[in-house]
């Protein structure tokens, strides 16, 4: 799967493992879209309060049998692309709690997102779904985010990004 690398740790503390954007793929990672930046899990260990946004990782076949069994479910399911070719990307997005937030963004690629625990909202363009244990959305380029819930539990989004083609674009229809 394609890593999300582009960033360098913003705090960039003694122990940093990812000063600089060229700097190896540093995993787990800490986002925070309220403040713009980007953290590298050691430096968050040194953090006197930690993080509340969500928190990134790539995932690495072979490390869950049941995860690898569900990415390839859903690769079945939906007829999407290998998910091992160029500019695919599989991730796990951690909410620990309510008070975790995604701002409203947009990429050039569609998505297909398992939520996994606490209910939450998200948004797609205007609409506000929530999402619960289980439930799956696909959605093409439009603006999407994660507001926060504070009455809410922890919650981790499996995320699968990539390019459709023709045959993705009529099992989304």
């Amino acid at each position: 799967t394609k890593v999300h690398a582009d960033w360098s740790c913003s705090l960039s503390k003694n122990s940093c493992t990812k000063r600089t954007r060229d700097a190896a793929v540093e995993e787990p990672y800490w986002w925070c879209s309220k403040c713009h930046w980007y953290v590298c899990d050691q430096c968050v260990q040194e953090m006197p309060d930690k993080a509340t946004s969500k928190q990134v990782a790539q995932w690495q076949p072979g490390g869950s049998p049941k995860l690898d069994a569900l990415v390839a479910d859903l690769v079945r399911d939906f007829h999407l692309p290998n998910p091992f070719q160029a500019g695919y990307t599989v991730k796990m997005n951690w909410y620990p709690d309510g008070f975790s937030r995604v701002s409203p963004h947009r990429h050039d690629n569609w998505t297909l997102l398992v939520s996994l625990g606490a209910p939450r909202v998200l948004t797609v363009d205007r609409a506000r779904v929530l999402m619960e244990d289980g439930d799956l959305i696909l959605f093409g380029t439009q603006s999407h985010g994660v507001p926060e819930m504070p009455l809410s539990g922890g919650r981790m989004s499996l995320v699968l990004m990539f390019s459709p083609d023709p045959v993705v674009g009529r099992a989304a229809q």
